[in-house]
């Protein structure tokens, strides 16, 4: 039986672990879903997406609030969700399909937001020693 990632699994595990966890979680059932050319899609515009939110990053207003970011990009996964994958019920109902433990989505995306961080801390800090911002 394929296993799909849920609605639900896919909104919390992309807050968690960011877009590149969208990414990861959205392919992947495309890919269960056999839809080869959305799952070029989001890779595409999830890469395209990330390199705008580095580049960003280090401009963003201190006073923004905390969430703006990351439902920038969990708005449109999530109708990505909506109007290309199934839901939780019609996953349920279905014959050939399971959904994934939500443990297993949590760790996916803890390690997804960690790779985050990294690149992120990496671009701003290469940024820094081109002299085209300051980290104080």
């Amino acid at each position: 039986m394929n296993k799909l990632y849920t609605p639900v699994q896919v909104g919390i595990g992309t807050y968690i672990g960011g877009p590149f966890a969208a990414m990861y979680f959205l392919k992947g059932n495309f890919d269960v879903l056999d839809k080869p050319e959305l799952s070029k899609k989001v890779i595409a515009i999830g890469i395209a997406f990330s390199i705008v939110l580095f580049a960003a990053l280090p401009f963003v207003p201190e006073n923004l609030p905390n969430n703006v970011i990351p439902i920038m990009y969990l708005v449109p996964v999530l109708l990505m969700m909506k109007n290309h994958q199934l839901t939780k019920k019609e996953i349920l109902e279905s014959e050939l399909y399971d959904f994934h433990s939500s443990w297993k989505v949590f760790g996916i995306s803890l390690l997804w937001m960690a790779l985050f961080f990294i690149i992120a801390i990496c671009v701003m800090l290469g940024l820094e020693s081109m002299g085209l911002i300051t980290l104080a």
